[in-house]
């Protein structure tokens, strides 16, 4: 992440960063739809490989061989989001003015978008 937006989650650490899973051919599998590939351009990571067959869930690594991600925590399968435990979870990380501000319907993915590409291209 950037370090602007480490500062103001006050954390490198995203709370609840979750993953799909699907049996395209039988077989549950788990992939990561969140970085589409301009996503992955604005933020130096090469996008994710997915095959159907073997899992495809977080990028490690930057296009330069940073280390960049992984999951510390598997909260489980849910049939449905799980929105309470979710805003809770966020609330004890972040404090609870950014549980609030997506209770009420917040974009923090658009400032996310916004601050990645910044970073990228050099800038705080």
């Amino acid at each position: 992440t950037s370090a602007k937006l480490a500062e103001t989650m006050g954390t490198d650490v995203f709370a609840w960063h979750g993953y799909t899973e699907l049996a395209p051919e039988g077989r549950w599998v788990k992939a990561t739809p969140a970085f589409n590939r301009s996503l992955c351009e604005k933020t130096g990571v090469l996008p994710l490989e997915f095959d159907g067959r073997e899992d495809s869930v977080f990028h490690p690594f930057t296009a330069d061989g940073a280390r960049h991600m992984e999951y510390l925590a598997d909260h489980g399968t849910f049939a449905d989001v799980p929105r309470e435990e979710m805003l809770a979870a966020w609330a004890e990380h972040y404090g609870t003015g950014a549980a609030e501000d997506e209770a009420a319907g917040g974009d923090g993915a658009a400032a996310f978008e916004a601050d990645a590409a910044a970073h990228h291209r050099g800038g705080s």
